[in-house]
C-alpha cells in the first residue's frame, strides 16, 4: 500500500472522531447543566441513541456487504437512455462521472451518506437555540432524542464501511495493525483539536466572567462603603463581610459549574468541528479508492461430508495397499457419515455466509471481548469531566486541559503500538494495556484535593491515555483477525454485529450508572467500575488469543496441544494411523512407521481447518520391494 492511501484511510473517521470527542467529554455536563435534564433522563437519552446505533450498525453492515449486480446497472442505464428527459440524463451522467472519480463503491457510498447526515444533525444538537431549553421535559427529550438518533445513525454509516475497507485494502496482518493505529492516531488529532478549541473558548469565558465579577464587586463595595459612612458602623461592617463572602463563594462556584450561559461556547465548538470534519471527508474520498463493484455471486458452502467425499473421489488410487485396507476405509466413512448427519459445521478457512457466523463460538467470544474492552474505554472517558468538576471541584478550563493530556498520550502511543505488538507478540499484547488502566484507578482512588494533587491528576490522565489506546487497538485487531482474508465479503456484517453488542451494552450499562448516580459517586465509577471492566476485558482477550490466535500455532506442539486441544499436520503418521485404524495389521504395517510417508489428512486439515474429522488417515506410497520389506523386518 502507498503511504498516501494509508494516511487518507486514517482520516476517514475524522468527522465521527471530532463529534465523538465533543460527545464523550461534554455530553453529561452539557445536558445536565445547559439543558437542565436529570441524571436518569440523560441516561435514557443516551440509551435511545445507543439502541438506534446498535440497530443501524448490523443493517448497514449487511447492506454494504451486498455486491451490486451488473444487470441492475445495465437496466438503469437503459431506462435513462430511452427516456426523453434530457435533464435526467445529464444528472445521471454527472453522478456516474463523480462515482468513477471518487470510486464510490458499496462501502464508500454508505460512508458519504453517513457524513452528510452527521453534518446536519450534530450542529443542531449542540447549537440549539435558547428557546428550546425552556420547553417542557417531554419536548426537550423528544427533540434532543431525534438529534442524537440522527447523529448515531450517521456514526454507524461512517464507522462500519470504514472499518470494513481494511480487509479490502490489504491482506497483511502488520498492515492492518498499522491502519488501525493510524485510524486512532487521527482520532487523537481530532480529539486534540476539539479540546484546544474548547479550551480557548472556556478560558476566554473565564477571563470575561472574572472581569465582570470584578466590576460588580467594586460597585458593590462602593455602595457598602457609602452606607457605612451614613449609617451605624458595626452592623454594616458585618453586613459587608457577609455579602463579600457570598459573592466570593458564588464566583468560585461559577468556575466549576456548567450553566445555560455556556451554551454559546458549545455552539461555537460544534460549528468549528463540523467544518474541519467536512475537510477530512474530502481527503478520504479522494485518497482512498475502492475496487469496482463485482456482480452478485452465490456463496457455496460445503458441509463436512461433502468435503470428505470430494477428497476421496479425487485421491482414489487402485493399488494393492488400498485394496488390503478397504475394509478399514469403509468403516471410517460410515463413522464420518453418522457424525456429519448430526450437525452441520463451518470453518473460517472457507468463505462463510452471513448467517453462519452465529454458529461459531469464536465469533461470540470475539464480540464479547470487543464490547467489554470498548466499554471500559467509554466509561473512563465519559465520566472524566463530571469527576473533575463535581468530585475534584476543578475549573472548567482544567476540565478541558486534563483530557488534553490524555489525548496527547493517545497520539504518542498509537504511533508505537505496531512496534510494541511486534516485540511482545500476540501472546502478551492483549493484557499489555491492563496495568496502565489499573494504575489510573489506584491514583484516582488516592486523590483528595485538586490544588494539592494537580500533578498527580495529569499523571493519571497520561496513564489513562496509554492504556485506552492499547485497548482500543487491541479490540479492533480482535475483530479484524476474526475476519481474516477469506471473509472479506461479510466483513461489514461482522463489524456491525460487534458494534451492535458494543452500543447496546454501553447504553444499558451507562443507564444503570445514571440511575444510581446520587448514591454512586464519580470516584467510585472511575475506580471500581473501570477497573473491573478492564480486568474482565483482559481475561477475555487472553482466552481469545490462546484459543484462536496465530501466535499459538508457532509454539511447541506439546504446548499448542494444551492450548488448542487439536492435532496438527506435523504429527507423525504413525500415531495418526494408530488412532484411526483399530486393526492390528494396519497399525503394525511397515508403511505406517515410515517417517517420510505423506498423509492426506495433513492437507485436508490445512485446507479445511479444525472442522475436518481426524479419524481418516490414508497414506499413499508405492509398493515396496522384497529387499525393503526384509530390511524393515530386520529393524
Amino acid at each position: 500500500m502507498k503511504w498516501i492511501t494509508k494516511i487518507a484511510y486514517g482520516t476517514g473517521q475524522m468527522l465521527k472522531d471530532l463529534v465523538a470527542g465533543v460527545i464523550s467529554i461534554f455530553y453529561i455536563v452539557f445536558y445536565e447543566g445547559c439543558i437542565s435534564l436529570s441524571s436518569s433522563q440523560v441516561g435514557a437519552l443516551l440509551l435511545a441513541g445507543q439502541i438506534a446505533n446498535g440497530l443501524a450498525t448490523p443493517l448497514i453492515g449487511f447492506l454494504s456487504d451486498r455486491p451490486v449486480s451488473s444487470n441492475k446497472f445495465s437496466r438503469s442505464n437503459d431506462q435513462v437512455n430511452t427516456s426523453d428527459n434530457e435533464k435526467a440524463i445529464k444528472d445521471k451522467r454527472f453522478l456516474s462521472r463523480m462515482k468513477r472519480q471518487l470510486r464510490l463503491g458499496r462501502r464508500k457510498s454508505w460512508h458519504l451518506g453517513g457524513c452528510v447526515l452527521m453534518l446536519i444533525a450534530f450542529p443542531l444538537m449542540f447549537g440549539q437555540p435558547v428557546s428550546l431549553i425552556y420547553l417542557p421535559v417531554w419536548a426537550k427529550l423528544a427533540i434532543n432524542g431525534i438529534f442524537l438518533i440522527c447523529v448515531q445513525i450517521g456514526w454507524a454509516a461512517i464507522q462500519i464501511p470504514h472499518l470494513s475497507i481494511i480487509n479490502d485494502l490489504t491482506d497483511s496482518h502488520d498492515e492492518r495493525v498499522l491502519l488501525a493505529s493510524l485510524r486512532y492516531f487521527f482520532s487523537g488529532i481530532g480529539d486534540m483539536f476539539t479540546l484546544l478549541v474548547s479550551y480557548y473558548f472556556f478560558m476566554s469565558e473565564k477571563a470575561s466572567s472574572l472581569h465582570r465579577q470584578l466590576v460588580i464587586d467594586n460597585n458593590h463595595n462602593h455602595t457598602l462603603i457609602s452606607e457605612v459612612m451614613s449609617n451605624e458602623v458595626g452592623k454594616n461592617v458585618n453586613l459587608m463581610n457577609q455579602t463579600q463572602g457570598s459573592y466570593s463563594q458564588s464566583s468560585s462556584n461559577v468556575h466549576y459549574k456548567i450553566t445555560i450561559e455556556d451554551l454559546p461556547i458549545f455552539r461555537s465548538v460544534a460549528l468549528i468541528v463540523t467544518g474541519i470534519g467536512a475537510l477530512f471527508i474530502i481527503i478520504f474520498h479522494c485518497g482512498v479508492r475502492e475496487g469496482k463493484p463485482k456482480p452478485c455471486q452465490s456463496i457455496k458452502t460445503q458441509p463436512c461430508k461433502d468435503v470428505i467425499n470430494e477428497h476421496f473421489e479425487k485421491n482414489t488410487i487402485s493399488n494393492n495397499h488400498l485394496k488390503n485396507d478397504s475394509n478399514d476405509d469403509t468403516s471410517d466413512t460410515k463413522i464420518l457419515k453418522v457424525e456429519s448427519k448430526r450437525r452441520r459445521t463451518y470453518s473460517l478457512s472457507t468463505t462463510l455466509p452471513w448467517y453462519a457466523w452465529f454458529s461459531l463460538p469464536r465469533f461470540w467470544l470475539s464480540c464479547s471481548t470487543f464490547s467489554i474492552m470498548r466499554l471500559s474505554v467509554t466509561v473512563s472517558v465519559l465520566y472524566m469531566s463530571p469527576f473533575l468538576l463535581h468530585t475534584m471541584k476543578m475549573d472548567k478550563s482544567i476540565m478541558v486541559s486534563v483530557p488534553m493530556v490524555t489525548t496527547i498520550c493517545c497520539l504518542i502511543t498509537s504511533v508505537g503500538v505496531q512496534r510494541v505488538t511486534k516485540l511482545l507478540g500476540n501472546y502478551i499484547g492483549p493484557v499489555f494495556g491492563v496495568p496502565f488502566i489499573l494504575c489510573f484507578c489506584v491514583i484516582a482512588h488516592l486523590l483528595k484535593s485538586a490544588k494539592e494533587n494537580l500533578i498527580a491528576i495529569y499523571f493519571a490522565a497520561a496513564i489513562l491515555g496509554i492504556g485506552n489506546t492499547i485497548n482500543n487497538v487491541r479490540a479492533l485487531v480482535v475483530i479484524t483477525t476474526l475476519i481474516g482474508v477469506k471473509q472479506v465479503q461479510t466483513a461489514a456484517f461482522v463489524h456491525g454485529i460487534a458494534s451492535f453488542f458494543d452500543k447496546i451494552l454501553t447504553g444499558l450499562f451507562i443507564q444503570c450508572i445514571q440511575i444510581f448516580i446520587p448514591q454512586l459517586t464519580y470516584r467510585h465509577i472511575q475506580v471500581y467500575i473501570v477497573g473491573s471492566l478492564v480486568i474482565v476485558g483482559g481475561i477475555l482477550a487472553t482466552i481469545d488469543n490462546l484459543m484462536y490466535s496465530e501466535s499459538v500455532k508457532s509454539l511447541h506442539p506439546s504446548c499448542r496441544s494444551c492450548f488448542c486441544g487439536k492435532t496438527h499436520s506435523h504429527s507423525s503418521p504413525q500415531s495418526s494411523l494408530q488412532s484411526s485404524s483399530p486393526s492390528p495389521s494396519s497399525s503394525s504395517s511397515p508403511r505406517s512407521s515410515s517417517p517420510s510417508s505423506p498423509s492426506v489428512l495433513s492437507s485436508m486439515e490445512h485446507r479445511n481447518g479444525e472442522n475436518t474429522p481426524r479419524n481418516i488417515q490414508i497414506a499413499y506410497e508405492p509398493d515396496e520391494s522384497e529387499e525393503d520389506k526384509s530390511e524393515h523386518k530386520d529393524k
